[in-house]
């Protein structure tokens, strides 16, 4: 039995779906059928139950996906170190955040992360942060990104960085002639699109709002800043509050306006999560690194960026 197995069966654990497992690895569905037979002949088991439409573990199975995940994370630990010895940077790095910071962060770092280090593959999986924490605490990846960072025992945290937090509205809004707010009681009763309450974005607001006896009219809140974009690009009366780094697209081309809230609360802390004690691979610390220094605005870096230093 090769480690490519064990991965295979945690991809399918983790997708339900032998097709989506498939994919990944980059082989035939029934490829990844026949590994589950072969498995489960040789333990004289069922691993797996199959239904229509469902997959769901035997107990048998949970054991198998127990082990295979450490396994598979020593086996990623070993050659972590191995590479730490190499002059090439290489490798794959498993990374998971959430839907803003993956659309609108990353791109321009991963651009010239690619250009320094061709031979290093980032898969990025999104994800709410409780996942992420779980993901990192279990090797599942190699670190995460994320917005306000909570401190966890088992967590290494790494600042990144600080997005301001702005009011948008549609540009017939009647607030759209104004270029910042200094007043917050401009903002009473307004009719809000916002985030959904468990998003650390949110409660942050939430907190601000509160702290300055204001209170927004919210109308509808959803999980993700496209939807709430979409949202407030079509209703002329509703406004939300994001991040300035999310909209650059929609003020080039005028479907949004923004305006600064002149509180020097309104900001995000994103920051990047690793295991604590964990040996990262010179390509993770090579892609933290490059986080930490470049400044993706006036693309600017340090040349110590992506060194094998």
């Amino acid at each position: 039995m090769n480690i490519q197995t064990f991965k295979i069966f945690c991809d399918l654990v983790e997708t339900k779906s032998f097709s989506k497992a498939a994919d990944i690895n980059t082989i035939s569905q029934s490829a990844v059928s026949q590994q589950i037979r072969n498995l489960e002949k040789r333990y004289q088991v069922n691993l797996i139950e199959r239904g229509k439409g469902s997959l769901t573990l035997t107990q048998e199975g949970k054991i198998f996906h127990e082990y295979s995940i450490q396994i598979l994370s020593m086996f990623k630990d070993l050659e972590d170190h191995l590479d730490n010895y190499s002059d090439i940077i290489a490798g794959e790095i498993k990374l998971s955040t959430v839907y803003s910071v993956g659309l609108h962060e990353l791109p321009s770092y991963l651009k010239v992360y690619f250009k320094k280090c061709p031979k290093v593959k980032v898969s990025v999986k999104y994800s709410r942060i409780n996942k992420i924490y779980n993901d990192i605490i279990t090797n599942s990846v190699d670190m995460g990104i994320v917005a306000f960072p909570k401190e966890h025992a088992a967590i290494d945290i790494t600042h990144f960085k600080k997005d301001r937090l702005v009011l948008i509205c549609n540009p017939e809004n009647k607030l759209a002639k104004l270029d910042r707010i200094e007043d917050m009681d401009l903002l009473q009763g307004l009719p809000f699109c916002a985030f959904e309450k468990d998003i650390p974005t949110r409660k942050h607001i939430n907190n601000i709002l509160e702290q300055n006896n204001v209170k927004v009219n919210i109308q509808m809140d959803f999980d993700n800043i496209e939807t709430i974009k979409r949202m407030v690009e079509v209703d002329d009366n509703l406004v939300s509050i994001v991040p300035s780094s999310t909209i650059t697209r929609e003020i080039e081309t005028g479907t949004l306006k923004s305006i600064s809230i002149l509180n020097d609360k309104f900001l995000r802390p994103i920051a990047i999560i690793t295991k604590k004690g964990k040996n990262l691979s010179k390509a993770s610390k090579n892609f933290i690194k490059l986080l930490k220094e470049y400044n993706s605005t006036t693309d600017t870096k340090l040349s110590s960026c992506c060194s094998d230093e």
